[in-house]
Parts: C-alpha cells; structure tokens; sequence
C-alpha cells in the first residue's frame, strides 16, 4: 500500500448559520500514514469528531482538500461518497452498534449481506475476523451474552469483512474498563502495523499514546500538537 492512504489539507469546517455558526475546523492540514495509529486528541469541542466525520466522508469541509486513497472526494456527490464509505473505510463506534438479536457471527456477515453479498464464502470470511480478533470460539453468542471488549472487538471485525484500507475508531475504548481497553489498543495496533492499514483514532483516553506513532493534537477547531 502507498505511504499515506488519507489526508486534508487546508480544511474548514462551520457548523450552523447565523450568530449559532461556530468554527468546528480552522485550516486543518494533515496526513495519515498507513501501518500506524495516528491518535487525535483534545478536549471536547476541540473539532475530533468533526475532523473524523470529514475522514469518514460524512461531512463535507467548506473549503480544502480531503485526499481518500488517492482521490480527492471534496467534490464527489453522495453516490460516489457512499461507494468510498463502503469500499475503502471502516468505521468503529464508541456504542458498538451491534444488533442484539443477531450473533456475533451474523452481526459481522451483515457488513457484507447490505451490499447484496451472502452465501458462504461470506460466511467464511466472517469467521475468519472473528477469528482476527481473538473470538472465534464465541461466534454464536449474542451481543447481551458478551462483555462490552468482547463486542468491540466484533465491532472491529465487522468494520475489516470488507477489507478497508482505512480504519477509523471514535472513542473505542470509552466504554471499557482498563483491561478490555488496552486489549482492544493492541487489537487496532496491530491491525496497522501487521495489515499496513491507516488506523486513526479519536480518544480522550491519554493511555493510547503508548501504541500511536503519531499524536495530534486539537483545540478550538485548529491543531496544536503534532507528533510522529
């Protein structure tokens, strides 16, 4: 894969209109290399979740540059931002966002079956995740029969059936404790570093700096710290 699979430059964002508008990003210009964890922190308002809905193609700048595996996407309309979401990106979310009548299993084959693909080859893949993410053993469990690392890491499996080159985790660990915290970490760090994938992170948690590459740092929309 190229060195850098994402990247801004020049971005900002407003959020709201009128005397409500409020400077979410401020001339925002960075790169995310793949085989590492490029870690974005800050206070809350300081533009995290901003910037990783800018990433994710959810939320379009209104100026600058955003650079998704070689192409650019400022300019795409939502069909074609929709096939980049869906071919090159994997979201994790803080909630899991797991549904509680299915297992493990068929929580990550639906990855594959809402884009029409299903039968067992699909089903194979989604074992071999699950099997990615140390859980296996627990593929027929439902999601109130598993502990909250335990339905992150199906979370990370169902974010990697489709094999993105990007990932992208919002708060990951903030519903863990420590332990299944830092497990779910290396999970993500090995994810970049073994599989040369762009994994990028939004946390408050300070202990992830540990297994980041790269640090950024936001406040009031604009970057204050960098890292690497």
């Amino acid at each position: 894969m190229p060195d850098c699979q994402l990247s801004v430059s020049g971005v900002n964002v407003t959020l709201g209109s009128g005397e409500a508008a409020v400077r979410a990003l401020s001339d925002v210009s960075l790169s995310f290399p793949a085989g590492a964890v490029t870690l974005i922190m800050g206070p809350s308002g300081s533009g995290k979740t901003t910037l990783l809905s800018v990433l994710g193609c959810l939320l379009k700048p209104q100026d600058g540059r955003v650079v998704v595996s070689g192409q650019e996407v400022t300019g795409m309309d939502e069909d074609e931002l929709t096939l980049i979401r869906r071919e090159q990106i994997g979201f994790v979310f803080q909630a899991f966002r797991l549904f509680e009548s299915l297992t493990a299993l068929e929580n990550v084959e639906l990855a594959m079956e809402v884009c029409g693909e299903k039968g067992p080859a699909v089903r194979d893949k989604a074992e071999t995740c699950l099997g990615s993410v140390g859980l296996a053993a627990k593929k027929h469990l439902k999601p109130g029969e598993m502990s909250g690392g335990e339905k992150q890491r199906v979370a990370i499996a169902r974010a990697l059936i489709r094999e993105p080159k990007i990932l992208l985790a919002d708060e990951p660990t903030a519903s863990l404790d420590s332990q299944a915290g830092e497990a779910i970490t290396r999970i993500l760090h090995d994810i970049a570093e073994v599989q040369q994938r762009t994994v990028v992170i939004v946390s408050h948690d300070d202990r992830l700096r540990e297994f980041a590459k790269n640090v950024v740092g936001l406040r009031d929309g604009k970057v204050v710290e960098q890292v690497n």
